[in-house]
């Protein structure tokens, strides 16, 4: 009788990152002061992504399109800040993407005066 080489394998199949975070809401809409102090927490912006483990983990940053000194984003909370002086009656719209970009948040703030 023929012997046959026998072995046991283990396949271990981790999570892929085949899920893209979402926004909800996609759009935001925000009031804040032209004299919001640096710091002053306008929104904060918030996805979801099904994928486990640090495929599953979000970091938060402003579009290219939207780059300016005005506003910041906190990476990992998603908490939209004041980073310097707003000028009055000024509206401006933030982009807010994941990394790695996969997917776009709108944020529209505009100054009490604005209105």
């Amino acid at each position: 009788m023929p012997l046959y080489p026998q072995a046991k394998v283990m396949v271990n199949v981790t999570d892929l990152n085949d899920n893209r975070p979402v926004f909800y809401p996609v759009r935001y809409y925000s009031e804040v002061s032209e004299t919001a102090w640096v710091g002053y927490k306008v929104a904060t912006v918030s996805a979801i992504d099904t994928d486990s483990g640090v495929n599953g983990q979000i970091t938060y940053q402003l579009a290219s399109s939207s780059r300016n000194d005005k506003f910041s984003v906190d990476m990992t909370s998603g908490d939209v800040t004041v980073a310097s002086s707003l000028t009055a009656g000024q509206g401006y719209t933030l982009h807010v993407r994941d990394k790695p970009m996969s997917c776009l948040f709108v944020l529209d703030i505009i100054t009490d005066h604005q209105r």
